[in-house]
């Protein structure tokens, strides 16, 4: 599967979307259809678009919004990058949870039962990165609890690196803010980007208390 893609656009296009243009713009050219998800979490996602677009004014990376649905990770809001060589994925495209940073947030929060319920079915090696042996895995969820947050290290596509962190509604987990981009280009500024998401996340949360 995969999920990431390089591609040269601006993101002068994203950034003309208006908060009330949110449903108009989100579905785009879906692989999922996410009219519903949006309309569920409209004060999740209008709470993270101003934490977004400083993150991704910090970075010039992708920054993406994911959210859980029916054990699948989707993509629901982004924001690209400006540069030559960067990542793009399409709105409603949905990702393994095991093998991603934002889904491994997920899973280190939702229910253990639910948990050891989604390891039941067949773990894929999308790259020899991807975490397959359940209890290895389980183990890796516990230091992104522990820390608040994931990187992944090509675990789903060779040379990306993407940083991820929760995001909760009512206490409950219910997605996670990324950023992502070439290893190469990454790597060197994950610390600086880990601090401006994590303080990202804890200003959404506060707001969706």
């Amino acid at each position: 599967m995969k999920s990431f893609n390089l591609e040269n656009k601006s993101r002068s296009s994203r950034n003309q979307a208006s908060n009330e243009e949110i449903e108009s713009y989100l579905p785009g050219r879906n692989l999922v259809d996410i009219t519903g998800i949006i309309k569920k979490n409209e004060n999740l996602i209008f709470a993270a678009r101003e934490e977004m677009d400083q993150l991704v004014e910090l970075s010039n990376e992708a920054v993406y919004l994911h959210l859980l649905e029916n054990k699948q990770l989707v993509t629901v809001d982004k924001y690209e990058s400006t540069n030559y060589v960067k990542l793009s994925c399409e709105t409603g495209l949905p990702f393994p949870l095991y093998a991603t940073a934002p889904g491994k947030v997920i899973l280190a929060y939702i229910d253990e039962s639910e948990l050891d319920e989604y390891l039941d079915e067949e773990l894929t090696a999308y790259t020899k990165n991807t975490i397959v042996d359940k209890e290895e895995l389980k183990a890796d969820l516990e230091i992104v609890k522990d820390n608040n947050c994931a990187i992944s290290h090509g675990e789903l596509e060779v040379g990306v690196l993407s940083i991820s962190v929760p995001l909760f509604e009512d206490g409950m987990i219910k997605g996670a803010i990324s950023i992502a981009g070439p290893e190469y280009r990454v790597y060197e500024r994950q610390g600086e980007y880990l601090v401006a998401l994590l303080e990202s996340s804890n200003k959404v949360n506060q707001k969706l208390k």
